[in-house]
């Protein structure tokens, strides 16, 4: 049988051939398929995959957004309403607006601060203030950091009234012939001097307390030549002046005198030098400080 299908093969293989290329014809027919002729219904489910596709070809136009799945790199940007640079981001939780927000957590809008834009604020390393001037005034105008700053008008946290009155200046100068003059007046004490036309100079006291008392000591170029004068009366009251009480030693005289009026109440110490120069052209004059207690 089989040396039979031989013999026909060998006889008819010609033919055999001719049938088998004009089979092989009619399939190539059947599976050429006309342009445009392939859509949705021809492509079976999940069948193209991302090799087949073009790069670049799709658009955003082609794909629904609604159908995405969450961006895994943006798993913290749930709540961004506006996200421009989201990619800049760490944390855009809560963000209405993260651009470019490192850390935008919480952040209305990270683009200003409590309303204000950044160019209400100074930029990073930038200068603030002058550091050499403050509210206009130089920092020598400053004490340094701990240092010790007194008050000029307290000593040792006490004002001056607590020491007593500052020193009173004593000053008179008259020529000869010059009537009496009051060159001093305090604490109820009052001092006079008189430069007569001799050119002679005379001093006097008087006070307006009772119970006083008043002394000085000088030395003069006076009686005793340069020995020292001293002179005082217990009684000193209203109506009991001391009048010229150094008598001639007021001539190139340096001395002190102390009041003590009413019973100690007030208190005046002067340290003073007088001279005069004698003669109907001649002068006086008597200066020192005087200081006051009580």
């Amino acid at each position: 049988m089989l040396q039979g299908f031989l013999r026909y093969l060998g006889h008819h293989h010609m033919a055999l051939i001719a049938l088998f290329v004009a089979l092989g014809g009619v399939s190539y027919a059947a599976v050429k398929l006309p342009a445009n002729s392939v859509g949705t219904r021809q492509l079976k489910a999940n069948s193209v995959i991302g090799s087949k596709v073009k790069n670049g070809s799709i658009t955003g136009a082609d794909v629904n957004a609604s159908r995405l799945g969450k961006v895994p790199s943006a798993a913290n940007a749930d709540r961004a309403t506006s996200a421009a640079n989201a990619s800049h981001a760490t944390n855009a939780d809560h963000a209405t607006s993260a651009d470019s927000a490192s850390n935008a957590s919480t952040a209305t809008n990270a683009d200003t601060l409590d309303g204000i834009d950044s160019t209400g604020f100074y930029q990073a390393g930038s200068k603030v203030a002058d550091s050499n001037l403050l509210n206009g005034i130089a920092s020598s105008g400053f004490y340094a950091a701990g240092s010790k700053v007194a008050d000029s008008n307290l000593l040792d946290g006490k004002d001056s009234l607590a020491f007593g009155p500052p020193p009173t200046l004593v000053s008179y100068g008259q020529s000869a012939g010059s009537a009496r003059t009051k060159f001093l007046d305090l604490n109820n004490l009052r001092l006079f001097a008189t430069c007569n036309s001799a050119g002679v100079l005379s001093l006097d006291a008087e006070t307006t307390l009772t119970n006083s008392f008043i002394a000085v000591s000088v030395v003069s170029d006076g009686p005793g030549s340069n020995t020292p004068v001293y002179v005082e009366k217990a009684d000193f009251a209203p109506a009991a002046a001391f009048m010229n009480f150094l008598g001639t030693a007021t001539n190139h005289a340096a001395g002190t005198l102390v009041f003590r009026g009413d019973n100690g109440a007030k208190i005046v110490t002067m340290n003073f030098q007088s001279y005069y120069v004698s003669g109907v052209t001649g002068y006086c004059f008597v200066a020192g400080t005087a200081l006051a207690a009580g």
